[in-house]
């Protein structure tokens, strides 16, 4: 990040997932004016991507997970209908919190390179207090 920081300095923005999840608009709104560009056109919602689906039923998840019943499927399904099947067969579902000691390995792991990063960029990634288990908090604290 120093060396994009130091080549480019201030055309480089650095957004981070949580605020655009946090406040879609206003994150938006940040990128379009860094960029010299107009508001945006209100278009459709953006839709979830990369979301997690687990099987409905033990049956369903049978299905997914046999090689033999996915290429009968294949051979059979019309392809237009297949998503509508896995959906039949899926449920959306939220992802399991990290576990606790794992955030604190992590945290140790990379604490100098997250430290590094908050000192870059004026303030801490929403991500480097939740990985340590601790509050948000300012880079100088």
């Amino acid at each position: 990040m120093a060396r994009f920081l130091d080549r480019f300095g201030s055309g480089v923005l650095v957004t981070f997932l949580e605020d655009f999840v946090e406040d879609k608009g206003g994150t938006m709104a940040g990128i379009l004016s860094f960029l010299g560009l107009g508001p945006a056109a209100s278009g459709p919602p953006l839709r979830k991507m990369n979301s997690i689906s687990l099987p409905r039923n033990r049956l369903g998840g049978a299905l997914l997970a046999s090689g033999a019943a996915r290429k009968l499927a294949r051979a059979t399904v019309p392809r237009r209908l297949r998503s509508g099947l896995r959906g039949a067969l899926l449920e959306e579902a939220t992802p399991p919190p990290m576990d606790p000691a794992a955030g604190a390995l992590l945290a140790e792991i990379y604490r100098p390179e997250i430290a590094r990063l908050a000192e870059l960029l004026g303030r801490s990634p929403p991500w480097g207090a939740r990985l340590a288990g601790e509050s948000a908090r300012s880079p100088q604290a």
